[in-house]
This record gives structure tokens, sequence and C-alpha cells, in this order.
């Protein structure tokens, strides 16, 4: 538990609940160790006489990594939640890459999406606990361009 006092600031991370296979059996996922959420687009330069004219940028996606610790009321059920983080697409029914997380955080709405399984990576050490890292993709190509062309 944390007391703050000052300046009022966004602490941590909070409740985070995802609609697909890697949240634990309460539906949300509290062991969330760090998350990073970017917003990027690719950017096409028009040239007259060498001199860009115009930029347009297309291609807006919006970027989530975060890191996890799978978790459960046992040891076996934690296994269980390692192994489903991993699920190959060849070898089971459904694969974490490429699925689709509907994501909601309770601290605002700039995770809030839904999101295609980029990567997933299994960390392991000898002395600490199994983390998973996943890398997901959002499109924002409906954001509309605000600027004026001069």
């Amino acid at each position: 538990m944390a007391i703050q006092r000052g300046l009022g600031v966004v602490y941590s991370i909070g409740s985070i609940v995802f609609t697909a296979g890697i949240a634990n059996s309460s539906g949300t996922l509290s062991n969330i160790q760090s998350l990073n959420v970017s917003r990027e687009a690719e950017m096409t330069e028009l040239k007259k006489n060498g001199k860009v004219v115009s930029q347009v940028f297309h291609g807006f996606a919006k970027r989530l990594s975060m890191t996890i610790i799978p978790c459960a009321a046992s040891i076996a059920a934690a296994k269980a939640s390692a192994e489903a983080h991993m699920t190959d697409a060849e070898n089971a029914a459904v694969s974490i890459v490429g699925a689709r997380l509907t994501i909601t955080d309770d601290l605002g709405s700039i995770i809030d999406d839904t999101y295609n399984v980029i990567s997933a990576t299994e960390n392991r050490t000898v002395d600490g606990v199994v983390t998973i890292d996943l890398e997901c993709e959002a499109s924002d190509e409906s954001q509309d361009i605000t600027t004026k062309i001069t």
C-alpha cells in the first residue's frame, strides 16, 4: 500500500482487464510487472524542387509491450498459465501469437483497444520467477488529419 502526499500523479499499473486466454481465472491480470504503450505512424515526404512541401502520415498504430508473471492459486495452474501464454499455433487450437486481445484500463482510455499479439517471449532465470513479454499492436487507421496543409 502507498500513501501519496503532494501533487496528484497516476501511480503504477491499475486494474487491466483482458478478454482473452492470457488472463488469470478472475479475468484480471494483476501480475503485470511493466507496461509501455506508444503511438507510431509511417511518414512519406512529398518534395518539389528538392524541398519537402508535404508530409503524409499513414499506417497509424498503437503498440503495447508488457511483462507479466503467470500466476494462479496452485503451482500446477501457474505452470498451465505459463504454457498458455506460449501456445504454438501448430500444436494447439489457439495460438497466443496472432490472437486478438481486448484490453481495458481503469486508469484511463489510452491503452483501451483490441490488439493483435505480435510476439510472446518466456524468460527464466536461475533465481527468479518465469515472466512473459508480450508485444501487441492495434491499428489506429481511423485517425483523422487535423493539421492544415499550407
